[in-house]
């Protein structure tokens, strides 16, 4: 098919992966009388997962990242729960945590330092529904007990996601 002169075509790709996990997929367009060539590729990116529910977790930068947080003081910590999965999910958890990093003296296997993790919980809650592409936003109050950077987890707990890689995030704040 011709193109002229600042004109632009579609075509449709068919793409049935055989597998989850991550494809890179690199389209080339030849052409004899192009002027240059080195435009032609483009490399995507897609991750390809089982369907049924995802729940994606991130703390609400709007809210989180534009203040200070005072200690002793009431704060309202804000985690956006995303279901970028194909199907709906019902009646699962988030819960925000403290993360406190205690010295072990001895090396971890696991985390390849000497810190040990003590997790102590802030608040849970619970969401009845949450739709395919529906993102809300939870909010939780915090009570910091120390200056300094604190660092906070927000973790999702349930059994039928499809992708556990996404149901946790770490911040400083």
């Amino acid at each position: 098919e011709d193109i002229g002169y600042f004109e632009s075509t579609y075509v449709n790709v068919t793409f049935t992966p055989s597998e989850v996990g991550r494809y890179l997929l690199k389209f080339v367009v030849n052409s004899t009388n192009d002027a240059n060539q080195e435009d032609n590729v483009r490399i995507m990116s897609y991750n390809v997962k089982e369907s049924g529910p995802d729940i994606y977790v991130k703390f609400s930068l709007t809210d989180n990242y534009e203040r200070d947080y005072v200690v002793g003081e009431n704060n309202i910590v804000s985690v956006d729960v995303i279901n970028t999965g194909t199907e709906l999910a019902e009646d699962f958890d988030i819960a925000l945590y403290e993360v406190e990093s205690v010295y072990s003296g001895n090396l971890s296997v696991y985390s390849g330092n000497l810190y040990e993790e003590n997790l102590i919980l802030v608040d849970s809650k619970t969401i009845d529904l949450l739709k395919s592409g529906e993102k809300k936003q939870v909010n939780f109050s915090w009570i910091p007990t120390k200056q300094g950077y604190n660092i906070l987890r927000a973790n999702v707990s349930y059994e039928r996601d499809v992708d556990f890689n996404n149901n946790r995030v770490d911040d400083s704040f």
